[in-house]
């Protein structure tokens, strides 16, 4: 991060982008080695941080079940935090990312059909957690503090 500093990058704006996106698709690998920078090919010049980087450890790729509930609140990740709420905590512009704008649920199931080797039971309960994250980053948002017990409490999620 410092060596963008010294390249005249100011990252907040675009690392709060990130954390909210990888939220979305619960990417559970975004450590310090795992930002990519796109430059101007010709001057070389250092323009912006890549808007969405290496997400491949996304959408429960390596669990044999998929969280649901407040299971989704407690999902473990490899970043400066060890849990995906813990890095919202650092977000400071909360509106950076446009929740109306994201693939609807139907555009998610429809692409995970085109993978015959899932089952149907599968990319549905993807695309219910992927819903359920954008809810629950709609509601962070709003003001809600996704790690506090009242929150979850407060969603009726103990079931």
């Amino acid at each position: 991060m410092a060596k963008c500093l010294e390249n005249g990058l100011d990252l907040r704006q675009d690392l709060e982008y990130q954390i909210m996106t990888d939220f979305i698709i619960s990417n559970t690998d975004r450590h310090m080695n795992n930002f990519g920078i796109i430059r101007d090919s010709k001057t070389l010049k250092w323009l912006k941080m890549a808007p969405i980087f290496d997400s491949g450890n996304s959408m429960f790729y390596d669990s044999m079940s998929i969280p649901s509930g407040n299971e989704l609140l407690k999902i473990r990740v490899n970043s400066f935090a060890n849990k995906e709420t813990k890095l919202l905590s650092y977000v400071q512009n909360r509106g950076l990312v446009d929740t109306s704008k994201l693939p609807s649920g139907d555009w998610l199931y429809n692409l995970l059909q085109k993978d015959e080797l899932i089952k149907e039971e599968t990319n549905e309960r993807l695309v219910r957690a992927y819903l359920q994250k954008i809810k629950y980053l709609e509601d962070f948002q709003n003001g809600a503090d996704l790690a506090s017990y009242n929150y979850v409490k407060s969603m009726n999620l103990f079931t």
